[in-house]
């Protein structure tokens, strides 16, 4: 995951104006939906059931996603040059990120802006 992480997290960071911070409780959000999706086989995006903990804190937040991708680079190209996956890459209220990666597929969680409590 290691790997995965710095990889994506350095070409996102080229692409943009200010650079995302790697999160490692976001990371740890992000892993466990990558296995889940590994282990019911379904990907869905996330419901409010899904923001609740870690991501409820933030006022902003987003996910990509990515299945059967060889390598980084070729998930990130594919980002790019989807409009909705390549708005979440720049946009500018997304301050923190966690990226997890599992058996070909790709989980990418953006946050910004915690919330007051």
């Amino acid at each position: 995951m290691l790997v995965a992480t710095t990889s994506l997290l350095f070409l996102m960071n080229y692409v943009r104006n200010r650079p995302l911070i790697l999160d490692k409780e976001i990371s740890k959000v992000a892993m466990v939906r990558c296995l889940e999706m590994k282990e019911f086989s379904h990907v869905e995006y996330l419901n409010r059931f899904y923001f609740e903990g870690v991501m409820n804190k933030y006022v902003y937040t987003g996910e990509n996603l990515g299945l059967d991708f060889a390598t980084d680079l070729d998930f990130f190209r594919a980002m790019q040059n989807s409009k909705l996956h390549n708005d979440n890459i720049l946009n500018k209220n997304f301050t923190r990120v966690g990226i997890a990666m599992c058996d070909r597929k790709h989980v990418i969680l953006f946050a910004g802006k915690k919330k007051r409590l």
